[in-house]
């Protein structure tokens, strides 16, 4: 480059002196390039745009969440690149599901993805609940689940009234089974009974349908002998025995 002589930015001499000495200058631009970033729950990228200002700019597929559901950008999406570097972030909302029970009266439960489970225990007349059928999960995962209750029949002491000695253990909905034969001096021993007023006869293939211990109580009734002295005009003569069912 001579004495005097001007370059410009772009390597070109500028020779463009006025004749009175003045010189004009030409302003030399290039675009500035901006980063916009689309990033994922935990500011994990989904996309990474480095473009010129003003480029166009076009988002990406709506992501894809475990146990959630996309619901935007937490900003309006510009049209082009603006003058700044942008951090867009994807907004969420946590997604529902619903748990059935079977073998037991227990209702539907709708449970947030993630939140810990803690099931209750479900109960039912006569039997102790063993658990469920099916592994229950720390938390609830992206689907619904299905659980069946499983039980076993309460064990049911059966005592005898007035017979402290005997005793039968059974499961509640099994049939009694065999049930003991007593005795009472003076009297004749016709059956068990669920209650004191000898209504409801209890035998051997009769079902526990009383969750809880409980009595049995026996039918008796009195023996009697009938005997008339020959010698009695009067009143004849009769003789013999039996019993005499007074309810006792």
């Amino acid at each position: 480059m001579g004495i005097g002589e001007l370059v410009r930015g772009d390597g070109v001499k500028a020779d463009n002196l006025a004749t009175d000495g003045r010189m004009g200058l030409y302003a030399v631009w290039s675009v500035n390039i901006y980063r916009i970033q689309f990033v994922d729950t935990g500011d994990s990228i989904i996309d990474d745009i480095v473009a010129p200002y003003g480029s166009s700019i076009i988002a990406p597929d709506d992501p894809v969440y475990k146990g959630h559901t996309f619901t935007g950008w937490d900003s309006k999406v510009p049209e082009s690149v603006p003058a700044k570097d942008l951090t867009i972030s994807a907004t969420w909302s946590v997604n529902s599901y619903v748990i059935s029970f079977e073998g037991c009266e227990l209702d539907d439960m709708v449970v947030e993805f993630g939140t810990v489970l803690d099931l209750t225990d479900p109960t039912r007349i006569g039997y102790d609940f063993t658990g469920w059928y099916e592994e229950v999960p720390i938390s609830m995962p992206d689907h619904g689940l299905t659980f069946t209750a499983t039980w076993s029949a309460c064990k049911v002491h059966v005592g005898f009234h007035g017979f402290d000695e005997l005793e039968l253990i059974v499961d509640y909905d099994s049939e009694y089974g065999e049930l003991p034969v007593v005795g009472r001096p003076g009297h004749d021993f016709r059956g068990w009974y669920a209650d004191e007023s000898l209504s409801i006869p209890i035998v051997s293939d009769v079902k526990v349908t009383n969750p809880s211990d409980h009595m049995l109580y026996g039918h008796f009734v009195k023996i009697w002998a009938l005997s008339l002295h020959p010698d009695d005009p009067e009143h004849g003569c009769v003789e013999g025995s039996g019993v005499f069912d007074d309810g006792t």
